[in-house]
């Protein structure tokens, strides 16, 4: 994986860090009896460092979407094909990494 490829999967990850924390919250929340047939506003799991992109999902369909650590959401056309590929199509993407996603320090890498 080369340098921009590793910077725009570093970003993947850290929306899907991000997507953890709303899932989290969620799931405490529906111990506190918030309706698990809510939908949440997930952030668009892709590389680009600007895009403020939602996919509506409950917390199950996240955790579904989100098979193996390999795999995140995006919007349809999000996908960046030289380091992912499409596995499955519902109104969003879900994509996995060729490659396992490299690990992050949580900040957004800018991509050029």
């Amino acid at each position: 994986m080369n340098r921009s490829q590793k910077q725009r999967a570093e970003n993947e990850v850290v929306f899907k860090q991000r997507n953890n924390s709303v899932k989290q919250i969620a799931k405490d929340l529906q111990h506190d009896g918030l309706d698990a047939d809510v939908v949440l506003n997930f952030t668009c799991e892709c590389s680009d460092e600007n895009c403020k992109e939602t996919i509506g999902l409950t917390v199950k369909q996240y955790e579904t979407a989100r098979g193996n650590s390999r795999q995140f959401i995006t919007k349809p056309g999000h996908v960046q094909k030289d380091i992912e590929k499409v596995v499955k199509y519902s109104g969003y993407s879900v994509v996995e990494k060729f490659e396992e996603p490299p690990a992050t320090n949580g900040k957004l890498n800018k991509t050029s």
